[in-house]
């Protein structure tokens, strides 16, 4: 979730991709 605090970043928006999945395999524990 400290991600999401953080600004948009050019690293964030490239790794658009994995960000999502990290969040969800966050979601599931």
């Amino acid at each position: 979730m400290k991600r999401l605090s953080l600004p948009n970043q050019p690293k964030i928006v490239r790794n658009s991709s994995l960000f999502v999945e990290e969040f969800v395999a966050s979601s599931k524990g």
